[in-house]
């Protein structure tokens, strides 16, 4: 269990994400940040993987990582360096139903950075302490898209939010499989050669041996431990909140 301390002007607010500790690195990627969801207690409800897709602080995830700001009104909170900002909702598709029933399918959203106005000015976890950044938005690394055809054989690696608050994980990995969802969105399975992805992973980018993004990671087949993830054309299917 990873326990978050968030200090306050006023006390100590407590958090939980339940994620394990294995293959963590803490040298970040600058243009990669974690996306929590955080509720009406200040408390960790979820977490992803996002990636600057515009200096001016525009990031995608996945919707499973935002589900929680679009049913429940959490706050969204991103981690990038030794900071922290608030995010607003710029776009989802929807994963879950009406019945509560997940299926493949389009699982993109975008966030769009903004200074925080969290009640709270630090965040601690294992790896660090990170200050909330109220000044204006700095320029961010942002990660460039892929060009081409994704093909069998092809080796990737997915870089995603570590089990430890702040840190990062590299997951490399080997195109297996080409298939849609039923929504016709275009995927394709990787066989991973480390360890399986773990509960941060949603909405992470899968680069290629140019360290572009041909793909946002979607999901892990707990059968299987195959994962799988949308080709970046699948942004055009993000539509308003």
């Amino acid at each position: 269990m990873l326990m978050l301390v968030v200090a306050t002007l006023i006390g100590l607010l407590a958090g939980v994400i339940n994620r394990s500790a294995f293959g963590e690195s803490t040298a970040a990627n600058p243009a990669i940040l974690e996306v929590v969801t955080i509720d009406g207690n200040n408390r960790s409800t979820s977490s992803g993987t996002g990636w600057f897709l515009e200096a001016n602080g525009v990031a995608v995830t996945s919707s499973t990582t935002v589900n929680r700001a679009v049913s429940a009104g959490d706050r969204l909170l991103t981690i990038i360096g030794n900071e922290f900002y608030a995010a607003d909702l710029v776009c989802s598709t929807r994963v879950v139903d009406t019945q509560g029933t997940v299926t493949p399918r389009a699982d993109i959203a975008e966030i769009k950075l903004r200074p925080s106005d969290f009640p709270f000015q630090r965040l601690s976890g294992t790896t660090g302490t990170y200050t909330a950044h109220t000044g204006p938005l700095p320029a961010f690394q942002t990660l460039s898209m892929a060009q081409g055809s994704i093909d069998v054989g092809q080796p990737v690696m997915m870089v995603n939010s570590g089990t430890s608050l702040g840190s990062q994980v590299q997951v490399p990995g080997v195109v297996n499989s080409l298939g849609t969802a039923f929504d016709g969105t275009r995927l394709f399975g990787i066989r991973f050669s480390g360890d399986a992805p773990n509960s941060g992973a949603s909405g992470a980018p899968v680069l290629n041996n140019s360290g572009q993004v041909a793909g946002v990671f979607a999901w892990e087949d707990p059968k299987t431990h195959l994962g799988y993830a949308q080709t970046v054309d699948v942004l055009k299917r993000c539509s308003g909140p």
